[in-house]
């Protein structure tokens, strides 16, 4: 082989891992779990609290992916694509933008709901009307919540 080719090799098995790192499962293999309006016991509503009524801090697992729609289940306005955690606690799910896990990264648009249970991981699609924008590691809502890293 050529060393160009062997380069070129390495370059491409190094970008399928890294595709595989990020889209660890295949789509066959998703677990699809839709909570909020219209689909959990009526009662529960948001919390709009910073942190976790079971603890000091929410304590956030991944869920995988996260798509939260505006309004009631079936509605079709997507406003988030991005990373679905919830807290091991207290069951508060949340929707970021961005991927919260990773130090640094700011959450950008998210969105919250609290199902009264724990999610399957896969993908978390939420129906709400509670969505809310973090530009800041600093703000004190982001502050209440502590994600596994």
């Amino acid at each position: 082989m050529t060393r160009k080719m062997k380069a070129l090799v390495g370059l491409l098995l190094i970008a399928a891992m890294q595709m595989a790192m990020v889209f660890g499962a295949n789509a066959a293999d998703l677990n699809v779990t839709e909570i909020g309006i219209g689909i959990d016991e009526e009662g529960i509503d948001p919390q709009y609290i910073g942190s976790c009524p079971y603890g000091d801090k929410h304590q956030m697992s991944g869920k995988g992916t996260g798509l939260a729609y505006y309004g009631s289940a079936g509605s079709t306005d997507l406003r988030i694509s991005g990373t679905a955690s919830q807290c091991r606690n207290c069951n508060l799910v949340l929707i970021t933008q961005n991927n919260p896990f990773m130090v640094g990264v700011t959450w950008g648009k998210y969105a919250t709901w609290n199902p009264g249970y724990q999610v399957n991981s896969g993908v978390v699609k939420m129906y709400t009307t509670s969505f809310g924008t973090a530009t800041s590691l600093n703000d004190p809502y982001v502050q209440g919540f502590n994600f596994g890293r």
